[in-house]
C-alpha cells in the first residue's frame, strides 16, 4: 500500500480548521514518526491510513467527525507489544498533546473512545449521547477484518511480527482464540453501515483462519 501522507495532512488540517480555526495546529509529523518506530507491523501509518479512509467515506453521518478523526489518529500513537495498556497510553498522550487546543468536553469525549477500543467484542457503553460516535470509531478500528483475501494475509503476518516474542505454537493457539471470538458474537460491528457492507465479508475471512 502506496502510503499518502499528503491526504493525512489534509485531514489533519481539515480537523483543525473544525474544532480551532484561530489557532496553530500541533505537529501532524510528531503523530506519523509515532506510527512508524520499529517495533510496529501491523499499527503503523498504513493502519492510520485505512482507518482515515473509512472516515472520509462515513463522515457524513457522524455527530462529531472531527473529533472521531482525532480518535483515529491518536488511538495507537503509543503501541508497544508487550504492553497491556496501550490504549490508556494513547489516550493519556492525546490528552496531553490536545488539551491547549480543545475544550474538555471534546478531550473528554476522545479520551473515552480511545480506552474503548481495549474492549473490542463487547458492547459499548452508550449511557451518553454524544458516544454514538464511539460505534464509528471501533468499527473503523476493525474494518481491517473485512479487507480482500490479499490484505488479510498481510494483516495477520503484520501481527505475528508485532508479537514474534511470543513462541509460534502459544501465538497460534491464542490469535486462533481470538478470531474465533470474533467470528461467533452475534454482531461484529456497531453501525448499520458496516454490518451491512462489511459484516459478512468480515466473518469470512475469520472463519478461514
Amino acid at each position: 500500500m502506496v502510503i499518502d501522507t499528503q491526504t493525512l495532512d489534509e485531514i489533519w488540517q481539515q480537523v483543525w480548521q473544525t474544532l480551532a480555526p484561530n489557532q496553530a495546529m500541533p505537529d501532524l509529523q510528531a503523530v506519523l514518526n509515532a506510527y512508524a518506530q520499529p517495533q510496529r507491523h501491523y499499527h503503523t501509518v498504513q493502519h492510520l491510513q485505512e482507518c482515515l479512509q473509512w472516515w472520509q467515506r462515513c463522515q457524513e453521518q457522524m455527530r462529531h467527525p472531527a473529533e472521531v478523526a482525532l480518535a483515529l489518529f491518536y488511538h495507537d500513537i503509543v503501541y508497544e507489544p508487550k504492553r497491556s495498556d496501550n490504549e490508556l497510553q494513547s489516550a493519556n498522550t492525546m490528552l496531553a498533546q490536545l488539551q491547549p487546543y480543545l475544550p474538555s468536553d471534546s478531550t473528554e469525549r476522545i479520551y473515552r473512545w480511545i480506552l474503548a477500543t481495549a474492549h473490542h467484542g463487547t458492547q459499548p457503553d452508550m449511557n451518553q449521547e454524544d458516544d454514538q460516535d464511539l460505534k464509528w470509531v471501533l468499527d473503523i478500528d476493525l474494518g481491517i477484518l473485512s479487507a480482500d483475501a490479499e490484505r488479510f494475509q498481510e494483516y495477520e503476518r503484520q501481527i505475528r511480527m508485532e508479537y514474534r516474542h511470543v513462541p509460534l505454537l502459544i501465538y497460534r493457539c491464542k490469535r486462533r482464540q481470538v478470531l474465533r471470538d470474533f467470528a461467533q458474537a452475534p454482531h461484529l460491528y456497531h453501525t448499520d453501515y458496516f454490518r451491512n457492507q462489511l459484516e459478512r465479508a468480515a466473518k469470512a475471512n475469520l472463519q478461514a483462519v
